[in-house]
């Protein structure tokens, strides 16, 4: 009986070791484990895979493999004893949006697997920011105007497209890819057609990020109306080509318009004793015609001319352009006046028939009558003259008195003199230099100084506040010209060459709306014809926006030069006397020989007189 218990034990025994040979072995444990459990999209995210294998068996392989938002697989052979570690970085695209990144580890060691996973959120909850939103114009537009509309945006992840929409009397819809960048600027420039009906015009802009999330914002109202008057002007020309007219000549009016948005009529008046007007019907942007008259008997005398224009939301222009002087007359010859003083600037005076000489060394305002050949009493000051001009009724000369802070205004008919400073400083190496008078009422007076560079200034003083403001820092030397009519002024930065710096001042709106580079010299003479739509700088033409015409300096000329108030000619200074150049082709059309040089030219608004200075005379020069 005991042999047969302890035979059962051995089988027990023996029947227990065989069931241990195949039971399964230990598992592997892996782990997953992320440096951050959320993220934006366009962020990255660490993971550090843990694999601890059964006993100290070796690690065959690991298998890492994300899914979701970004899709990637590995394999690692690693075949180490013992736990094994490995760190991957994931960079999520921002296209990848939102969503879940799951990583997934898969181990083998000791002939069993293992899996680890771990899941990082990947969400944008913050919508983008719309750092600025701006229409310019801001408030109001005309039909043919541009506006910029600038829009800047930014994300804390990633931003995919903006939009920016007008409606109203203009609609667009305009659409940017912003490729997931986290900032972003747009500006979208636009004209308005001239056929714009009036109304409010909406600006909206809309922004989206990679999270879907959209902000909204809007522009206040936009007023597009017609509020604007054409632009219009024209060109009087002799086809004889001399400034005067004898009855029997022939002229040409060449008329031009435009506007923002619809013309309506463009038409011309002559003045007493011609008393000559039409008008012609016009229905597009702009507007050019050219008209012929024969000079009659009945026109003797000086009529003045202008132009008009209308537009279709009823705006009107006017233009007074120039005068012309009809008469059966011969030239007269030059004929000059003794100068005892070098002539710093001078004036014509058409009430008087004088014209004014500043003469900076003797201190005085010389006083010539072109009708009687004489001089008259001087003006003396205490400053040394320099830049002078007539006021707007021509009843009052504004001196500008060089080592002295102030401009003096002189009544011409009851001999009162004001006093007017112009300069804050007290030095004596600063003062007024130039003065024009625009027709706003406003002088433009520059501010020179001893040295050179930056240090000076342009002036704008009111005539009837007499209040001045510093508009513009210039240096020493600053030519400066205005048209007949007033209307515009061009000031010459002359030392900041090169080119020199041209600045166009327009009176009408009291800005500065042009500034440009113009000629590559020092030193140079400004003129405008009488409506200030082209400037000569001592050989070069200009027109209103500097843009360069042509060179028309003929051969022998010296410098000092002078555009004739009708646009069509200009007058060079020579070694001998003076040149009169057409404009349209360069040709040189008339000489004057005056025995000297001219260092300084001036011309009378209606173009039929020209003055001269030379070392020892003033020659008064008759054009016609």
């Amino acid at each position: 009986m005991r042999h047969r218990q302890l035979a059962f034990l051995f089988l027990l025994v023996t029947l227990g070791r065989c069931s241990d040979s195949t039971a399964p072995t230990s598992p592997v444990t892996v782990t997953v484990t992320a440096s951050l459990q959320s993220i934006l999209p366009g962020q990255s995210v660490g993971a550090t895979v843990t694999v601890v294998p059964p006993g100290n068996a070796p690690v065959d392989f690991v298998k890492i493999a994300t899914s979701g938002v970004y899709t990637s697989a590995e394999s690692l052979s690693v075949h180490l004893t013992g736990t094994f570690t490995a760190t991957r970085f994931y960079s999520i695209p921002a296209s990848a949006g939102t969503g879940t990144l799951t990583i997934l580890a898969t181990a083998a060691a000791g002939g069993a697997t293992g899996n680890g996973e771990t899941r990082v959120a990947v969400a944008d909850t913050v919508p983008p920011v719309i750092t600025q939103f701006s229409v310019s114009p801001a408030d109001s537009a005309q039909p043919g105007d541009s506006l910029t509309v600038t829009l800047t945006m930014g994300d804390n992840a990633a931003l995919r497209y903006s939009i920016i929409r007008l409606s109203g009397p203009v609609t667009l819809k305009d659409s940017v890819d912003h490729a997931y960048a986290p900032y972003a600027s747009h500006i979208l420039r636009l004209r308005l057609p001239p056929t714009t009906s009036p109304g409010n015009l909406s600006v909206t802009a809309q922004v989206v990020d990679v999270g879907g999330h959209t902000v909204t914002t809007a522009a206040r109202l936009l007023a597009v109306r017609d509020t604007r008057p054409p632009l219009v002007l024209a060109t009087l020309a002799n086809r004889r080509g001399t400034p005067g007219v004898a009855p029997g000549d022939t002229l040409a009016l060449s008329l031009f318009a435009r506007d923002n948005a619809q013309l309506q009529v463009v038409g011309y008046r002559f003045g007493a004793p011609a008393s000559v007007q039409d008008s012609f019907p016009a229905t597009d942007t702009a507007f050019s015609k050219t008209v012929t008259f024969v000079a009659s008997a009945g026109w003797a005398g000086t009529s003045t001319y202008s132009v008009f224009a209308r537009d279709a939301a009823g705006n009107v222009r006017q233009v007074l352009l120039g005068t012309f002087t009809v008469a059966s007359r011969t030239r007269q010859a030059p004929w000059s006046a003794a100068l005892n003083a070098t002539v710093r600037d001078m004036a014509y005076d058409p009430k008087r028939n004088v014209v004014y000489l500043s003469q900076t060394d003797s201190g005085r305002v010389a006083v010539l009558s072109v009708g009687s050949r004489t001089f008259g009493t001087p003006f003396a000051f205490t400053g040394a003259p320099h830049g002078l001009d007539l006021s707007l009724g021509g009843d009052s000369l504004v001196v500008a008195q060089r080592n002295t802070p102030y401009v003096t205004v002189l009544n011409l008919v009851s001999g009162q003199r004001d006093t007017v400073r112009v300069n804050a400083d007290n030095f004596l190496d600063r003062g007024p230099d130039n003065v024009r008078v625009m027709g706003n009422n406003k002088a433009l007076i520059t501010i020179t100084f001893a040295g050179s560079g930056y240090g000076g200034s342009l002036v704008e003083l009111d005539l009837a506040t007499r209040a001045y403001t510093n508009r513009v820092t210039v240096t020493e030397f600053v030519p400066l010209c205005r048209s007949a009519d007033r209307s515009t002024a061009l000031i010459l930065i002359d030392d900041s060459c090169c080119p020199i710096e041209g600045v166009v001042y327009d009176a009408l709106s009291g800005t500065l709306p042009t500034d440009k580079g113009t000629v590559n010299q020092y030193f140079n003479f400004a003129s405008a014809d009488f409506i200030g739509g082209h400037f000569l700088v001592t050989g070069t033409l200009f027109d209103r926006a500097l843009n360069a015409r042509g060179t028309l300096a003929p051969s022998g000329a010296t410098g000092s030069s002078v555009l004739a108030p009708d646009g069509t000619a200009a007058y060079f200074a020579t070694t001998s006397g003076v040149t009169r150049v057409r404009l349209s082709d360069g040709a040189v059309v008339d000489s004057f020989t005056l025995g000297a040089q001219p260092y300084q030219l001036a011309i009378a608004p209606d173009g039929l007189t020209l003055f001269a200075a030379t070392a020892t005379q003033l020659f008064v020069v008759d054009l016609w």
